[in-house]
């Protein structure tokens, strides 16, 4: 075997290098949450992080979306309508509640593998001091 591969491919990294060994966090912060779980080898907490994540996205897109319709549809009807800014409170009220979920998952997904690789290098210390 290669020294240093087969640590890499499980959520390690090489020795020396410090973005090999901050991979799983950096593919969790900026490629998508769950997937510096699957690196690590922790499947169940990368696909849940994964479905959840990309379930609050959706859950996002749909009201911004929505409004997005909405303000377009408007924008064609010459009379207004008294009902308008209560649905505009509604939907953005929405849209600011599923943004803060997703960014809790976002953030819990970060702190998850950070986690982790801290557990993995204090027991890859006490394995190299014994």
């Amino acid at each position: 075997m290669i020294p240093g591969v087969e640590n890499r491919f499980q959520g390690g990294g090489t020795g020396g290098n410090p973005v090999a060994s901050r991979l799983p966090i950096l593919l969790s912060s900026l490629v998508f949450p769950g997937l510096g779980q699957m690196f690590q080898r922790r499947w169940y907490s990368g696909i849940f992080f994964g479905v959840v994540f990309f379930a609050s996205l959706v859950a996002l897109v749909i009201p911004v979306v929505e409004t997005i319709i909405a303000f377009y549809g408007m924008a064609n009807i010459d009379a207004t309508f008294d009902a308008a800014p209560d649905a505009a409170k509604r939907l953005a009220g929405q849209i600011g509640i599923r943004f803060a979920w997703a960014i809790a998952i976002y953030v819990i997904n970060i702190v998850d593998v950070g986690v982790a690789d801290m557990r993995r290098r204090s027991k890859q210390h006490i394995l190299i001091a014994t």
